[in-house]
């Protein structure tokens, strides 16, 4: 459980939140999986995304239309 009070709990124990932001859309789904743990080695434990609406939904389809990302 998460609490919220003057520092964050997890499960009872203080948490520091160290976090990273991570643009998928902007790197190719093959260097996910790097860029990820990459970030979780130099101590990273919070992963920030944001998803671009104006994209998304149209890159899905084209992707599966054409079959190659855009």
């Amino acid at each position: 459980m998460l609490e919220v009070k003057e520092t964050f709990y997890l499960n009872g124990k203080e948490l520091q939140i160290i976090s990273a932001s991570f643009h998928y859309f902007r790197t190719v789904p093959e260097y996910w999986r790097d860029r990820l743990e990459k970030l979780k080695n130099m101590g990273c434990n919070t992963i920030e995304t944001y998803i671009p609406w104006n994209c998304s939904f149209f890159c899905d389809i084209r992707r599966t239309m054409e079959g190659k990302r855009l």
